[in-house]
């Protein structure tokens, strides 16, 4: 089976909604300018997605999701949430189903937090434990998953 990267399945989602709110949108929830807020989302959802990469990059480690990590990084954003990547991922997600308005979308926002929590985020977790284990064993314990 191929291997599907995180910011490729992000992208197909992203394309997924726009034609499910074109062609079969179920009810708009949300009408300009209350819509407007799915901005304010995605935009931090993007911040947080581009710092948690960069501080991967700073500290010479791989962010690729399939790659073996070289250090087991848990200082900056990593302090607070063991995947601010994927959590930025799913922000930027909800922004974009707000600014859609339609709810159609929402499936498709929970199809991609499930498919993170239990494909993505499972792999790299039993990755880290192998690699680091109690090192990154005290880590999980320490800090939440998600937020």
């Amino acid at each position: 089976m191929r291997k599907i990267l995180p910011p490729t399945l992000l992208l197909f989602i992203i394309g997924l909604m726009i034609i499910l709110h074109f062609v079969f949108p179920i009810l708009i929830i949300f009408s300009f300018p209350f819509n407007l807020i799915g901005v304010a989302l995605l935009l931090a959802g993007l911040t947080l997605s581009i710092k948690g990469s960069k501080k991967f990059e700073r500290e010479s480690t791989t962010v690729m999701t399939f790659d073996i990590p070289t250090i087991l990084v848990t200082n900056g954003l990593y302090q607070y949430s063991r995947n601010p990547m994927y959590l930025g991922f799913l922000l930027m997600l909800l922004g974009f189903w707000i600014l859609l308005g339609s709810l159609s979308n929402l499936i498709l926002v929970i199809a991609f937090f499930l498919i993170t929590d239990n494909y993505y985020i499972r792999f790299e977790e039993k990755v880290l434990h192998q690699k680091f284990g109690a090192a990154y064993s005290e880590y999980r314990k320490r800090v939440r998953k998600w937020i």
